[in-house]
């Protein structure tokens, strides 16, 4: 990323998205905080709509998150959130089964992480993170045989 002034991590939380997967991208976004350390770090999750927003500044932790959607999935409002907020970056977590979504009308940087072969991205680059990164052993979710953090589903608000 060019500058670590504001990363939005958009996460699919959309009930295709495995609780393997959902446990993936924490860990990916803890490592980011915690690595990169940028000045403001925004988790979004969605699935049809933007379900829950959490803003993490320096000096905050970032140890778990509690999951909210787990309706269909639509990207217009990561689109819409996208042009309103116009962070440095973005990262997409989704297994990117989408109908298609317009370019933005401005350039940043979007990264789209995927497990989906082949997937192509509306705009930014899309890299595909290999099947075999998911996996549960003993009853715990692992990733290159580390322990993911803490992910609790609530589909409450399931629409």
């Amino acid at each position: 990323f060019p500058s670590h002034e504001h990363l939005i991590f958009y996460q699919d939380t959309s009930g295709s998205m495995s609780d393997a997967e959902l446990l993936r991208t924490n860990s990916e976004i803890k490592h980011i905080w915690d690595e990169m350390k940028p000045k403001k770090l925004t988790t979004v999750q969605f699935d049809t709509q933007i379900h829950k927003i959490d803003v993490f500044k320096e000096g905050d932790s970032y140890d778990s998150m509690v999951v909210k959607g787990r309706g269909g999935t639509c990207l217009q409002c990561v689109h819409q959130h996208i042009i309103k907020e116009k962070p440095t970056a973005a990262v997409i977590f989704s297994d990117m089964h989408v109908a298609p979504v317009r370019p933005l009308p401005f350039e940043v940087p979007i990264l789209w992480l995927t497990k989906t072969k082949n997937a192509k991205a509306p705009f930014g680059q899309a890299i595909q993170i290999p099947a075999d990164a998911y996996r549960m052993e003993d009853s715990q979710f692992l990733v290159n045989g580390a322990l993911l953090y803490n992910v609790t589903t609530n589909c409450d608000t399931c629409a």
